[in-house]
């Protein structure tokens, strides 16, 4: 069967493989994805662990987040353009 006539899979995989590139390095439990539009409910689908809130916290929560980890020393990069945002642990870099 030719896999471009397809109606089971998803055309563009790019975002799940680039996801799937972080939870090598990071696993699941260390990832946290943050939204003001999709909601928790659908961590599982998704295969990442949501922090929801209001476009207004979002902000707020994040900014927790980041601080908590570089005091820890971690260091960490943000793409908000993109698909995803990775978090590196110290010694991946």
């Amino acid at each position: 069967q030719d896999i471009r006539s397809s109606t089971d899979i998803v055309k563009d995989q790019w975002q799940i493989q680039m996801q799937a590139r972080v939870y090598e390095k990071t696993g699941l439990e260390n990832l946290d994805f943050f939204t003001h539009g999709i909601a928790s409910r659908h961590s599982s689908f998704l295969g990442v662990k949501i922090m929801e809130a209001g476009l207004e916290r979002i902000t707020g929560e994040l900014q927790k987040s980041v601080d908590a980890l570089a005091r820890q020393g971690y260091s960490f990069a943000v793409i908000p353009e993109g698909p995803y945002c990775a978090p590196l642990s110290k010694g991946l870099v």
